[in-house]
């Protein structure tokens, strides 16, 4: 068992929840979690904008499109998810493998202050 749990590779993404400055200025998410598993970086706006007594889509002519890019990870950690919730769900299984001396890597990445806690496990039998 502990060999397939460090014999394979699972990636995961957490999307962090939005600052309290982020909030002040009414920033606009550019993520949008979908489920457990995928994610949408540069969502489609729903921009109804009123013209007379008919709705008018995407008025502004000379606004870039969304990206609307979807993608699909292992599982996707929303804004409430927990530090318990991310340990328990990626590398509490690791660690059996590692107490019986299988080498196993845990792999963190994301932009300094991004919220991220790295650390990595190798042992040798």
């Amino acid at each position: 068992m502990a060999s397939n749990v460090c014999s394979h590779v699972k990636v995961v993404v957490r999307v962090r929840p939005t600052s309290d400055s982020e909030k002040r200025e009414n920033c606009r998410n550019v993520v949008q979690v979908v489920d457990n598993n995928m994610l949408i970086f540069d969502p489609k706006e729903e921009d109804m904008s009123c013209f007379g007594s008919q709705k008018v889509r995407n008025r502004n002519i000379n606004k870039r499109a969304n990206k609307d890019l979807k993608f699909v990870f292992d599982h996707v950690f929303n804004e409430n998810s927990t530090q318990v919730d991310i340990f328990e769900n990626t590398t509490k299984g690791v660690l059996d493998g590692v107490m019986n001396g299988f080498n196993c890597t845990v792999f963190a990445y994301g932009a300094t202050g991004a919220g991220k806690t790295a650390y990595d496990v190798r042992l040798t039998k």
